[in-house]
């Protein structure tokens, strides 16, 4: 199964991978160099990533400045999904992470054991 263009919620289909236990492939692009990005989820678990340097940009809601309307599905993709693309590496998070107070960029490996534990 192949998830492609996704660019804005990334750690969604981090979470659609692990709860569909089954191999999936996510396919974009990087919001700041244009770099494609590949992500293949495995039937063991695990995820590899093309470039390997690859990291999921996350926003923790507790450390937004404004709160958040979890009423609201619109409210939330505008609020939140749009705002967590995957990037080719850390140094091409970097803007976003100056935007993004509190949020991480966390290497692709790293945000599957994350999402794993929140998710169970």
């Amino acid at each position: 199964m192949a998830a492609a263009g996704v660019g804005g919620c990334a750690p969604d289909a981090f979470a659609a991978a692990h709860l569909l236990g089954r191999p999936m492939t996510l396919e974009t692009r990087c919001p700041t160099t244009g770099t494609p990005i590949r992500v293949d989820f495995r039937s063991d678990g695990t995820v590899a990533a093309d470039p390997a340097t690859a990291v999921v940009a996350i926003i923790d809601p507790r450390t937004n400045p404004e709160p958040f309307d979890f009423t609201d599905a619109d409210r939330i993709d505008a609020d939140i999904c749009i705002h967590q693309p995957l990037f080719a590496s850390p140094g091409a998070a970097r803007e976003w992470l100056d935007h993004h107070r509190g949020g991480a960029a966390l290497p692709v490996a790293e945000a599957q054991d994350v999402i794993k534990r929140l998710i169970g």
